[in-house]
């Protein structure tokens, strides 16, 4: 087998691929490497000039070929796999259902730079099923606002407060929607995915299975890219060195975590906030 890559990223699996690179002798891999030295087209004046203005993990992966360092894992890996379920298992992905037995919420990841990640999410007897994703490349404000409006009108909403002009125009048409700040509630946030993702008590569809569809059902490609793209974000997630979750390829888990809002009580912040990252 041959691997070829510049730049690993984590919509490839970055686990899987940092583990075969760093322990390469030990899994029988050749490991062959180009410094930027080597590379007659990158230029040092240009890439002099970039690295003013990128952060150093930025720098060491984009401009200098290396492989970015991951400090801790924010959740384990173990546990996202365990909540990935098979969607045509009645037993651990049942129907639809509206409310009383379930309540609804969808949830948002605001893109300027990077995708709008819209969610949809299904609580029932304290399980949160992730029943939908949708990742919105478009520029245009008003077609994403539109979709929100039409298909979850009947809900409650929970996004980023980056985002309160978008927020102002869905409360104009007489949508509940609640902005969340992660300068105050992004640990408890974290705090309560993991503490989901460690219990079972959060399930995702398994792409590979959407993708494949069934005999009765056909596969639905949209649907298991976009689960694909929320369930890398979630492995690749984790602490830089000074303890913070690194602001890199979050857009889908950063929804996830507005999606937990309705589900933890305000913080004391009277009280200390320990962090446990996964190694």
């Amino acid at each position: 087998m041959l691997v070829i890559t510049s730049t690993a990223s984590p919509k490839t699996s970055y686990r899987w691929f940092v583990n075969k690179w760093q322990n390469a002798k030990t899994l029988g891999f050749k490991r062959f490497e180009w410094a930027p030295t080597e590379c007659d087209w990158i230029s040092d004046k240009v890439s002099s000039q970039l690295a003013r203005l990128f952060d150093k993990a930025t720098v060491k992966v984009e401009l200098e070929g290396g492989i970015a360092d991951l400090q801790g894992f924010v959740f384990s890996g173990s546990s996202i796999d365990n909540c990935t379920v098979d969607p045509f298992d009645e037993s651990v992905w049942p129907p639809e259902a509206i409310a009383p037995l379930t309540q609804w919420h969808w949830c948002a990841d605001w893109g300027f730079t990077h995708p709008t990640v819209l969610g949809d999410l299904e609580v029932r007897s304290d399980i949160v099923y992730v029943r939908d994703v949708r990742i919105r490349e478009q520029p245009e404000l008003m077609p994403m606002l539109e979709e929100i409006r039409v298909d979850f009108h009947n809900q409650p909403g929970y996004a980023g407060n980056d985002g309160a002009s978008e927020i102002n125009q869905l409360k104009a048409y007489g949508m509940k929607v609640e902005s969340v700040a992660f300068s105050t509630d992004k640990e408890l946030l974290i705090g309560e995915l993991r503490r989901r993702l460690e219990r079972g008590l959060i399930r995702i569809p398994d792409p590979k299975q959407l993708a494949k569809g069934t005999e009765e059902i056909d596969p639905d490609p949209v649907r298991a890219e976009a689960f694909e793209y929320l369930i890398s974000e979630l492995h690749q997630y984790h602490y830089d060195d000074d303890g913070k979750p690194v602001k890199q390829d979050d857009d889908s888990v950063d929804m996830l975590l507005y999606g937990m809002k309705p589900m933890i009580t305000p913080i004391d912040r009277q009280k200390p906030i320990f962090r446990q990252p996964i190694y």
